[in-house]
């Protein structure tokens, strides 16, 4: 993966990419094996270190698959289709229907991997670099495509924008495109953390409810790591 010259002012390519997410690499992976020609901007500082998202949903993995790396995220991943329940301290219930049971899919589970192997690994596939810590501060169409302005002063044409700058997205703002659907009532603190504890390790995603209600979870992890999910509110 090479670097941008940063001196041009305005440039000319098939797809831009406002966002260098698991969204935004794959969307560039794949452009690039129909040979289009592609630039990629991101608001952070560089590759994803730590955090953010922690499993590849079956549609998610067969993607990858087309891309050619699934295999290689199968080695360190850790995969999950199976969750149970726990009330007031007593195993209740413990169900993989969800997974088993989802249509036209070969990976009939969750892959548990962090975002920042994914996203390296789709880095791995790329000959093109991500133009980091440079947001996109307006996007226009014009009778040939798009055209997006960014924070260094670039101008860039093309075709085609994709925005996968996330679920805030400030181009789907900025363009006044609803963010459609229904969110929980409930509120959930993240705590990435080291656990000792005599429960049994398992590859499940295990709730644990108190007054009939959700309050804990824990989330199966490929590294010693654990993540537990704990209500805050709601």
């Amino acid at each position: 993966m090479g670097s941008y010259d940063s001196s041009p002012k305005e440039l000319e390519v098939d797809l831009t990419i406002i966002g260098g997410g698991p969204t935004g690499l794959l969307s560039a992976v794949l452009a690039r094996q129909l040979g289009l020609s592609v630039y990629i901007i991101d608001a952070k500082d560089g590759p994803l270190k730590v955090g953010r998202a922690d499993a590849l949903n079956a549609r998610t993995q067969q993607y990858l698959e087309v891309t050619g790396i699934l295999n290689h995220l199968l080695l360190g991943g850790l995969k999950c289709n199976t969750s149970s329940t726990f009330k007031e301290g007593k195993f209740a219930s413990q169900q993989s229907h969800w997974w088993t049971s989802l249509p036209n899919t070969h990976h009939k589970n969750f892959l548990m991997i962090g975002q920042s192997v994914v996203e390296s690994a789709l880095l791995s596939q790329l000959d093109i670099p991500v133009d980091y810590e440079t947001q996109a501060t307006s996007v226009t169409e014009s009778s040939s495509g798009t055209v997006v302005q960014t924070t260094r002063g670039l101008t860039i044409k093309s075709k085609y924008t994709i925005a996968a700058d996330g679920a805030h997205s400030s181009v789907r703002t900025s363009l006044g495109i609803p963010f459609t659907g229904s969110k929980p009532e409930m509120i959930w603190a993240v705590l990435d953390t080291f656990i000792e504890t005599d429960f049994p390790i398992c590859p499940e995603i295990i709730t644990f409810q108190k007054h009939g209600q959700s309050r804990v979870s824990w989330i199966p992890r490929y590294d010693p790591v654990k993540l537990v999910l704990v209500a805050a509110k709601g």
